[in-house]
């Protein structure tokens, strides 16, 4: 208590804040941004990548949950073209794709607890349209926050349901080497619920 006490008043006497203080405050913003079992959320990121490495169907569907499925998202022209399903063998891309046909590069990689990749279309990352590359995972709802079915032609019943989906999101992964993958816990179990298939800089 004193060693805080005098940190606070070097602050208002002198001006200055002790080498390393903004590093533990930083430190346990992130700690409280991201405070969810990572080592646990790795093993179940593990199986999943798995299942799609080795195109298993039956295992993939353990990932989504029956009530909210899951929706796949695509961009075959100016608007996001949403898929929803509850089993992965009845996915259909916009060309007539199975999931499993597409190339999933770099797929089993472990996600690292960490700001996500930002989004650069002028590619000062010359190797993606990212502002770094790799896989990470954030206790983030990117796609809440990004509402990017209200640029999709859709009923009003479709959106809710993916209201619905998004509000369940709590940690988000991007691969930078293939998509984007949105995960909710629900009844203390991992599920798939949205995966963004599109490519950034592609519209």
């Amino acid at each position: 208590m004193k060693t805080k006490l005098a940190i606070f008043a070097a602050i208002i006497i002198f001006g200055f804040i002790p080498s390393g203080f903004n590093q533990t405050v930083n430190s346990k913003k992130n700690q409280s941004n991201n405070n969810f079992d990572y080592n646990g959320f790795c093993k179940v990121y593990q199986k999943f990548t798995n299942s799609i490495l080795k195109a298993d169907t039956t295992e993939f569907n353990k990932f989504i949950n029956k009530e909210l499925g899951l929706f796949i998202i695509e961009q075959p022209g100016s608007m996001p073209w949403f898929f929803k399903t509850k089993t992965i063998g009845s996915y259909l891309s916009p060309e007539n794709w199975s999931f499993f046909n597409r190339q999933f590069q770099s797929i089993n990689l472990q996600p690292k607890l960490g700001d996500l990749p930002v989004v650069d279309c002028d590619y000062a990352n010359d190797s993606s349209a990212y502002n770094k590359n790799g896989c990470f995972v954030q206790k983030k709802n990117k796609f809440r926050t990004e509402k990017i079915w209200e640029y999709s032609e859709m009923d009003e019943v479709t959106k809710r349901g993916i209201e619905l989906s998004a509000s369940k999101i709590s940690l988000t992964v991007i691969n930078t080497y293939n998509y984007g993958f949105y995960f909710g816990l629900i009844k203390n179990k991992w599920y798939l619920l949205f995966v963004d298939l599109r490519t950034p800089c592609s519209a």
